[in-house]
């Protein structure tokens, strides 16, 4: 009997998006949907990756291994500013920390 080993699958190099890809998320929509995602935080709990992409419509994406931190970013190259949302799932640490104290 043989076994098979299989590895996560590659993560593609992490690049920020332009209007062109998504012309809904201009600056001010982003800033909006930020904000709704803030006022839809009752508490830590409620902080997820999900949640984010749910309320914000986000398309979140994993830029480290293994699904540490993900992030979506808009670089607007006429004027070159950058703007998005990261999420790390170490907030779930600092969860537990918080619960044992």
């Amino acid at each position: 009997m043989t076994a098979s080993v299989s590895s996560a699958p590659a993560i593609q190099p992490y690049r920020p998006h332009t209007l062109d890809e998504f012309p809904q998320f201009t600056p001010q929509e982003m800033g909006q949907r930020v904000l709704a995602l803030i006022d839809s935080l009752k508490s830590v709990d409620d902080l997820s990756l999900e949640h984010i992409q749910k309320v914000t419509g986000f398309p979140m994406e994993r830029v480290s291994p293994p699904g540490i931190k993900y992030s979506f970013t808009m670089y607007l190259p006429e004027s070159g500013w950058y703007y998005g949302l990261d999420y790390s799932e170490d907030v779930i640490n600092l969860k537990g920390k918080r619960d044992r104290k």
